[in-house]
């Protein structure tokens, strides 16, 4: 779960699905990643502008109220975690599990 401000977070489940929440209410939950090992991890540095990672090296970009198709990044490991610098769009790093960290100045261009 990533949570910018108290008016926007989002929260993966096991499902391989998202909910977003945005000042009153949670979305139901949607199905953005579930083939495979399906999303581990979320950033959110900006207001309704998040990444995720899932255990297949891939990212995912949310934008608009919509997920992006999963980009593999890191064929060779299990993306395990991200994070990205609050309030910028242009610094994220994922680590994966072959103890390897993959640095993004954009990752929303990904998509």
């Amino acid at each position: 779960m990533s949570c910018l401000t108290s008016s926007f977070c989002v929260a993966l489940d096991v499902l391989g699905r998202a909910l977003h929440y945005e000042g009153h209410s949670w979305s139901s939950p949607t199905a953005i990643d579930t083939v495979g090992a399906g999303p581990l991890s979320v950033s959110c540095p900006v207001s309704g502008r998040c990444i995720a990672v899932d255990g297949d090296g891939a990212v995912l970009v949310f934008e608009n109220s919509v997920w992006s198709r999963p980009v593999t990044i890191d064929p060779n490991g299990r993306l395990t975690s991200v994070t990205c610098k609050s309030g910028t769009l242009d610094f994220c790093v994922a680590v994966d599990s072959n103890g390897n960290a993959l640095v993004s100045r954009n990752p929303f261009e990904l998509k």
